[in-house]
């Protein structure tokens, strides 16, 4: 498309993005250079579809065809931008009409109007609509799992939090408060900054010299709870993009860590992320399958980071376009997945050493069932209570809840490696 129409690129990378789950919102950002608004398109239309296109097509007088997915994808967006952005409503409405030239196709110009003005016309989208902006089985899962269920669901369509993680090795959490210009939260940890108003990561002070990274509050507990003796070994299991890897070795200054990671693509962000950081002499990267052993030279390790592979349910939030890949199928293969995982690493662990075991999940069939599953098979395996200011606890582990917007949902569950 040329010129570059913002609203008609969001709308065709979204109607690519549905049914396809190798193409994400990080997928497009990553190879399509998004503006601002593109991301703001389609990250809000993916964390309202299922109410937007309920709307969008109740107007139709018959579903358009495959080929013109992508004009029923701009009507969402044009839909989302009515009910969601501070648009002039005429605005709005002229601009989204005029993207239908960029998809070359000028015989909808008369549909995207009409649609539009009636879209116009309708009531605002209420609180009780936004409750069902999730796929049926899901919904289902976590209105059964949780009490508060339909308020889990709700939260999960509000915008994300942006928190920081100040690099102690390099800069004391009080003098790099000291350089930021946006306002800010301080949390649960020295290095833990919420911000206010989210900003351009690549703007932060200092964020090329590694002073700082972009971590959600509720995986930044993770380098917490690890027990890692002075001069210790720590194996990060499924390290990729890394950074609970390198807050560990932030806040565990003397430990070394050995990470491994499949997927060469997703290791060399971690290799990238290590030089920023600095951290590049403290840790051995295996480009390896944490489901065998192939890559262990069978040196016992003080303590285990396990970061399972997930359906990712608990940043829906950040990453909407999961409620459109994911299915129950998912789950049942990731849980097996799980399993596997944790019975291949356990003896690796040295005994009185412990694992970590997490999930951005909120699940059960993900994180308690698994442990239980686990611990019924483990005769050596010990669970530590957790008790954590945010969330609750369950049966085996802490939950962590996206109804606090301060984070994520994340699941945690800690086990000590009887000895000798």
């Amino acid at each position: 498309m040329s010129p570059r129409n913002e609203r008609a690129r969001a709308a065709q990378f979204i109607a690519h993005m549905v049914g396809n789950p190798n193409r994400t919102i990080d997928w497009y950002i990553a190879n399509k250079n998004l503006s601002a608004f593109e991301s703001e398109l389609m990250h809000g239309v993916l964390r309202h579809y299922f109410t937007l296109s309920r709307r969008v097509s109740a107007l139709l007088e018959r579903p358009l065809r495959e080929k013109d997915q992508d004009v029923f994808h701009l009507l969402i967006v044009g839909a989302y931008q009515l009910a969601e952005l501070r648009i002039p409503a005429h605005a709005a409405v002229d601009e989204t009409v005029k993207a239908v030239v960029s998809l070359r196709k000028p015989w909808a110009k008369g549909l995207v109007n009409a649609v539009m003005r009636q879209l116009l016309a309708q009531e605002p989208i209420t609180s009780t609509e936004q409750s069902f902006e999730a796929p049926l089985w899901f919904r289902d899962l976590v209105v059964e799992q949780f009490p508060d269920g339909p308020e889990i669901l709700r939260s999960l369509t509000q915008r994300p939090p942006m928190c920081l993680r100040v690099n102690t090795t390099r800069v004391a959490p009080e003098q790099y408060a000291k350089q930021l210009e946006a306002e800010y939260e301080a949390l649960w940890h020295p290095e833990t900054l919420l911000l206010q108003t989210p900003v351009p990561q690549g703007h932060l002070p200092g964020y090329a010299d590694g002073l700082v990274s972009v971590q959600d509050a509720a995986g930044q507990w993770a380098a917490h709870l690890l027990d890692i003796p002075a001069g210790g070994s720590i194996l990060d299991a499924c390290a990729a993009p890394g950074g609970k890897l390198f807050h560990a070795l932030e806040h565990h200054p003397t430990a070394h860590a050995t990470a491994i990671e499949l997927s060469e693509r997703r290791a060399s962000v971690i290799a990238e992320q290590a030089a920023r950081l600095g951290h590049t002499p403290r840790f051995t990267l295996h480009i390896a399958d944490a489901c065998n052993a192939s890559w262990w030279d069978g040196s016992p390790f003080d303590a285990i980071l396990l970061d399972a592979p997930c359906t990712g349910t608990g940043t829906l939030r950040r990453n909407p376009d999961i409620k459109l890949h994911r299915s129950p199928d998912d789950v049942a293969q990731l849980a097996d997945l799980q399993t596997r995982l944790l019975a291949n690493l356990w003896p690796m662990l040295k005994p009185g050493g412990s694992l970590l075991y997490c999930t951005c999940s909120i699940l059960q069939q993900e994180n308690d069932d698994i442990i239980e599953l686990f611990l019924n098979g483990a005769g050596n395996a010990q669970l530590v209570p957790l008790h954590l200011p945010s969330g609750q606890q369950t049966r085996y582990g802490w939950q962590l809840l996206p109804t606090d917007l301060r984070t994520d949902g994340f699941y945690y569950a800690k086990l000590v490696k009887a000895g000798p």
